[in-house]
């Protein structure tokens, strides 16, 4: 990081934008590689136990995504013109209000991503309470699966999009992108879209291994897919969400307008 510093410190915005790539490109390809499962249970055995390799894929992000927020906070932020595009948004109160709406809908769908029970992360605590899983994290395909460890539960955000809290971030990412329209805010706010685009599918690959057909079927990767082919209901997501929750994501923003 000190070298990728001092380099974009030298040499000027431009150079400080490519490490921002660079960094990005970094932590999407560690994220994957090291939770692809062949890799991941690799690392375990070699590793002695789970807990060490969580801690040592914490450690790899903290060291890639952390340098990567730290070049555009201190070099590239608001620098870069992108032709044709930051003067036309910076005047446009409609680009403003688009990115404004983002927000806002990041804000909300952060909110109950971390106060409604993640139907993933309950599978995967249930089965390792049973033990339910093999040496290989597999757990059977069709009607097994479909026994173990009893259905999963749906409810709130989670019937809206299966991927929340990846979701939040994107919108966020999206919102920043109009709303801070050079080249050096668009290609760090870039990739938070990018995990989501990225990230989303690679869990699910990883997840069908582990959860019922049941909870691909009434749910989607994309936000109200699963809704508008009838396979889950707006009103029951509505109803279900945390409103104090819903209320502070909705005021909040009012305070930075």
């Amino acid at each position: 990081m000190a070298a990728a510093a001092a380099a974009a410190s030298k040499s000027g915005g431009a150079a400080a934008i490519k490490y921002v790539a660079a960094g990005w490109a970094a932590f999407t390809g560690t994220h994957l590689a090291m939770s692809h499962p062949p890799v991941r249970d690799a690392l375990i055995r070699q590793l002695g136990d789970e807990g060490r390799f969580r801690g040592l894929y914490s450690a790899v992000s903290l060291a890639t995504f952390a340098p990567t927020t730290f070049l555009y906070i201190r070099y590239t932020r608001g620098q870069g013109v992108i032709p044709g595009w930051t003067a036309v948004a910076e005047g446009s109160r409609a680009v403003r209000a688009g990115g404004l709406a983002l927000k806002v809908a990041a804000g909300v769908a952060y909110g109950q991503a971390i106060s409604t029970p993640n139907p993933i992360m309950e599978r995967a605590m249930h089965a390792a309470k049973d033990g339910t899983h093999d040496k290989d994290g597999a757990q059977g395909t069709g009607a097994e699966k479909e026994k173990q460890g009893g259905e999963v539960a749906v409810r709130g955000i989670y019937r809206i999009t299966r991927h929340a809290l990846f979701t939040s971030l994107a919108l966020l990412g999206a919102g920043n992108m109009l709303m801070r329209p050079f080249a050096g805010d668009v290609v760090y706010w870039a990739g938070y879209p990018l995990i989501w685009l990225l990230g989303c599918p690679h869990q699910d690959m990883r997840q069908r291994a582990v959860l019922p057909n049941r909870f691909f079927q009434e749910t989607s990767f994309l936000p109200f897919a699963a809704i508008a082919e009838g396979r889950n209901s707006l009103r029951d997501a509505v109803k279900e969400f945390n409103k104090p929750v819903l209320a502070t994501s909705l005021i909040v923003p009012l305070f930075f307008l």
